[in-house]
């Protein structure tokens, strides 16, 4: 990847190798690589350095790639740079790319044995790679990883566990600070589709030990100070439902074939559990307007939102339109339906950003909605009826994607049906075609024979003799 605007500083204050005995009988003489993300941590990133900085274990090489802060965290940075008594500091600026994008760029500069991800607005403990490394000299581990301490309560944000692959499927516990052995990463890299998003760590983790079968080890015996910042990627981010989820659903999805029931087991888990969670509370909202006038939340009626309803509402007669929003997430409906209440007459949608199918109605986004004109009748009683998709519960026969399936089947059958007509309509049309180039072709041998001509030509005389 090629940097877009980039400054580069690398600083050598000294050239002396490290060949301290560490614990035990291990010669600590391997070097880390230790790259640090920043983007808008100005408050932040001079304590995260100085905790490298001042590590026990002292040859590393410090890698510093600021992603377009517009705060000043380039003046923090190189006012660091400027004092630090690290061996080997390289900093590098470019135009804001993303996190992944960033991080994926490192592997270009990184010339260790072991590779640490360290990001800005967090700081380690002073043994805390000295730790790490000997748990990978004495177990021969390729991912060692350890707990996350809140510095502003001392609380674990994320307890240590022994390493289990059907249990990482279900939950990440392998944050992006933990120590990698380079050899084992290969031409792994993180996900461009997750720039932006979440779990850009999880999938990481999970390529390097499900394609190159990378060993995780925890490590018991230190931490890392983590925030949870509202405002940061590592924090509690907005939307993040949605991004999770989109995020999650991404990953899994790689692995569907390869860990059917670590899929499996880490969908029924998550998804049935968070789907009740969403659709529970979630309301029905309809919208009503004059003519030329908005919509807006001064005039709607509200109603819970069940699996299956019937809601009935009355209107002025001033009312034309109407938009009903179906909950504000993605549902999926076997029907939906409005009724004027007396005569029973079906009021059909003139919008709406679902898709039907047959007498099914998805809403694969969120904020469904459906517009009606009501314009063009008296009727001011109506009545909102729909059925939803069981969507939690996969084990059950009306199981959406069960249902979708026997749908989809139905078509193809129709489809394959219609294919048959429509080969034996070709095959009599080509009869039909061969019956009349002979009837042709008999035709003009009868009227160029000489039977035909002769007879012809004495009728045109007798013709022009008249």
């Amino acid at each position: 990847m090629i940097l877009s605007r980039m400054i580069y500083l690398q600083k050598i204050l000294r050239q002396d190798s490290y060949n301290d005995e560490g614990n035990g009988s291990f010669k600590m003489s391997d070097l880390v690589s230790v790259v640090v993300t920043c983007y808008n941590h100005e408050q932040y990133i001079r304590q995260c350095l100085e905790s490298i900085e001042h590590q026990t274990y002292q040859k590393i090489e410090l890698l510093i790639f600021n992603d377009g802060s517009t705060d000043s965290s380039s003046q923090v940075i190189e006012d660091f740079l400027s004092k630090t008594s690290l061996s080997k500091v390289s900093y590098y600026y470019h135009d804001n790319m993303g996190l992944v994008r960033t991080r994926n760029c490192a592997f270009d500069y990184i010339t260790g044995d072991f590779l640490l991800f360290v990001d800005s607005d967090n700081y380690l403990t002073a043994d805390y790679i000295e730790q790490l490394l000997l748990t990978a000299y004495k177990t021969e581990g390729d991912i060692i990883y350890t707990r996350l301490v809140n510095p502003d309560t001392n609380m674990n944000v994320l307890d240590l566990k022994p390493f289990s692959l059907p249990d990482l499927f279900k939950s990440n516990f392998i944050d992006s600070c933990s120590l990698i052995r380079r050899s084992i990463i290969g031409s792994i890299r993180y996900d461009d589709y997750l720039n932006g998003k979440r779990l850009e760590d999880f999938d990481f983790f999970l390529a390097l030990i499900v394609h190159h079968q990378a060993r995780p080890v925890p490590c018991d015996t230190t931490f890392f100070y983590y925030r949870v910042l509202d405002d940061s990627m590592s924090g509690q981010a907005r939307d993040l439902m949605l991004k999770y989820y989109q995020a999650y659903v991404h990953i899994l999805d790689k692995y569907i074939d390869s860990h059917p029931a670590e899929v499996r087991a880490a969908s029924e888990l998550h998804f049935s559990h968070q789907l009740q969670l969403a659709y529970y509370n979630q309301k029905i909202k309809i919208y009503y307007r004059e003519k030329s006038s908005s919509f807006s939340e001064d005039n709607v009626l509200i109603y819970d939102l069940h699996q299956v309803g019937e809601v009935s509402f009355q209107l002025s007669e001033n009312i034309t339109d109407l938009r009903i929003d179906l909950s504000d997430i993605p549902s999926f409906y076997k029907r939906v339906s409005v009724v004027e209440a007396d005569s029973g007459v079906e009021v059909e949608p003139t919008y709406s950003n679902g898709i039907f199918l047959e007498s099914y109605l998805l809403f694969k986004d969120y904020d469904p909605q459906l517009y009606y004109d009501i314009s063009s009748t008296n009727k001011r009683s109506f009545i909102l009826s729909y059925e939803m998709f069981n969507v939690s519960d996969v084990s059950s026969s009306d199981y959406v994607v069960k249902e979708l399936a026997d749908m989809i089947q139905r078509l193809q059958d129709d489809v394959k049906k219609f294919s048959e007509d429509y080969d034996k309509l070709l095959e009599k049309c080509q009869l039909y075609r061969n019956e009349l180039e002979e009837m042709t072709s008999r035709y003009q041998a009868v009227i160029t024979s000489r039977r035909w001509t002769i007879p012809t030509k004495i009728i045109d005389l007798f013709r022009r003799n008249k």
